[in-house]
């Protein structure tokens, strides 16, 4: 899903036709008792003092993704008086602040904090401000928030240049002529470059940086897993069928999203673990994909990891701040700086 801050990501993807989930008919249990309507815990005050409390945030969001492009992000928060402070603070501390408690505890908490596949409470005051916008206060606020297919996105960035793009298994990368290139093999065949752009996760990405000198410069990052199910069945009264639910994180399956198709109502489940027992939720079922990710997502509590360590080599993805829009970015001041160092020899 992408709302109307993700312009670069817009551009490539084609909107869905599928109405996006909705707070509006979602409901919510945090404490095992039976699912409520999600809006129960949303006041107009509440609501009001939330979006005062967000908007210097997206002002400051908004103004650092139009200088991604051309500068790393890790400069770009430390430079931002209020993105520095966020980093460093908590999000418990953050909502007290403001005075938001019960609506963030009833509904742009376990909301955004389902993005990070998180207790919001354990995240920082940044990460909590990006998963609260996004899917909390951006489904109740109508900030273009949208399903979107992306069947097409990779045929139209490859476009022109599908001759020159190796699908191979790296085996091994290496420094040589004095950190000057890279040479990488695929154990049948080798290639040297001038730039080397590791768009890996987590461990893979530590295991060759490590290999051309490369040192992780960052705060620790905190691996999170996602298991993702589409599920057509019957689901028990109790769970509300038709209806996006969030049952909060200590939940085995903490998020429901409902998704109409031509094959009928299906529902998105968003797992913590591979195997959740499915008949805890669904009279009879069936299991049309599913999909595994270990990790998602890495969240890092301080200092991000710098996307251009050296001058020939650059981190892309979303090692810093998870999603779409923020990787797309990072490969974005990859491609900028590369061609620049090249336009001036």
């Amino acid at each position: 899903m992408l709302n109307d801050d993700h312009h670069h990501m817009k551009k490539y993807a084609k909107k869905s036709t599928i109405k996006q989930p909705s707070l509006f008919q979602a409901y919510m249990s945090l404490d095992g008792s039976k699912p409520k309507l999600a809006l129960l815990g949303a006041s107009p005050i509440g609501f009001v003092k939330a979006v005062k409390a967000f908007a210097p945030f997206l002002k400051a969001m908004r103004r650092v993704r139009e200088n991604q492009p051309h500068i790393c992000i890790t400069e770009l928060v430390a430079s931002d008086p209020l993105l520095n402070h966020l980093q460093q603070q908590s999000a418990v501390d953050f909502v007290r602040e403001h005075g938001i408690e019960k609506i963030s505890d009833r509904l742009l908490g376990p909301a955004g904090g389902a993005i990070y596949m998180s207790d919001w409470r354990e995240l920082n005051a940044l990460f909590f401000c990006l998963g609260a916008t996004w899917i909390g206060l951006g489904s109740l606020t109508g900030n273009g928030l949208s399903y979107y297919d992306w069947s097409g996105v990779v045929p139209k960035l490859t476009k022109g240049y599908e001759d020159k793009i190796v699908i191979d298994t790296v085996t091994s990368v290496r420094s040589i002529d004095d950190g000057k290139a890279f040479e990488v093999s695929s154990g049948s065949q080798s290639w040297v470059a001038k730039n080397l752009v590791l768009a890996l996760p987590g461990a893979a990405r530590v295991a060759f940086a490590e290999a051309v000198g490369i040192k992780e410069n960052a705060s620790p990052a905190t691996n999170v897993p996602l298991h993702v199910f589409h599920i057509k069945g019957k689901r028990r009264d109790y769970y509300k069928p038709g209806c996006s639910l969030m049952l909060g994180m200590k939940e085995k399956v903490p998020m429901f999203f409902v998704l109409p198709s031509t094959k009928g109502q299906i529902d998105v489940l968003y797992a913590t673990i591979p195997d959740p027992v499915l008949e805890d939720y669904y009279e009879s079922y069936e299991v049309i994909e599913e999909k595994h990710w270990e990790p998602v997502v890495q969240l890092r509590s301080g200092k991000f990891q710098k996307l251009q360590p050296k001058s020939n080599v650059f981190m892309i993805g979303d090692h810093n701040i998870g999603g779409l829009e923020e990787s797309f970015l990072t490969g974005l001041f990859a491609a900028n700086k590369i061609i620049a160092a090249s336009r001036n020899g």
